[in-house]
């Protein structure tokens, strides 16, 4: 419900369209002077906005930046066992593609039916940093953290296919060409 008076609402300006038109710009201003650095995401550990001298970014703080930037390109989240080399079993994505897909700027992560930190040893031992490592029934969560145009997920049995499309991801199976993903992606 709105007030149009001031006495109604306790806003003195309440009615006034002349006082949404001054104010407007100036959030808008606070807002492109000041962007507040987050706490990091417990998920990622990544805190997702940094003011410009924190994080390198000039742009950061620019609220038309922000505005008009497109979205990170493709984020694919891996299975392990059955999907990677380093999986039991085996499967045939090898761990040179997935640096590829790093290499062409695809955000890239592990969902997988591994605990965590088995998963993070994993990436660890094989000096692969992986921006995200959760259980598959965490694939949400990952979509809610990271902005992409593309979702998918790769995996090879039929819980990877139902966890990757009822969380909004494409999903493929690891004998598919996966090195097509990232083609253009530079």
């Amino acid at each position: 419900m709105q007030y149009r008076h001031s006495r109604v609402s306790g806003n003195p300006y309440a009615g006034n369209s002349g006082y949404l038109k001054a104010i407007i710009p100036l959030i808008l201003n606070l807002l492109k002077d000041e962007c507040a650095t987050a706490e990091p995401n417990p998920l990622t550990g990544v805190a997702k906005f940094r003011h410009s001298h924190v994080s390198g970014n000039p742009h950061a703080g620019n609220v038309g930046y922000l505005m008009e930037r497109k979205p990170l390109t493709k984020l694919i989240s891996f299975d392990i066992d059955g999907t990677l080399e380093v999986g039991d079993p085996p499967g045939c994505i090898t761990l040179d593609l997935v640096r590829a897909a790093q290499a062409h700027g695809c955000i890239i992560g592990s969902c997988s039916d591994r605990t965590v930190s088995n998963q993070q040893r994993l990436w660890r031992e094989n000096a692969l940093p992986m921006q995200f490592t959760v259980l598959k029934h965490q694939l949400p969560q990952v979509k809610a953290e990271f902005a992409a145009d593309q979702y998918i997920h790769i995996g090879d049995t039929e819980l990877d296919r139902q966890y990757a499309e009822r969380s909004g991801f494409q999903f493929l199976l690891p004998e598919a060409p996966v090195a097509q993903l990232w083609e253009g992606s530079d």
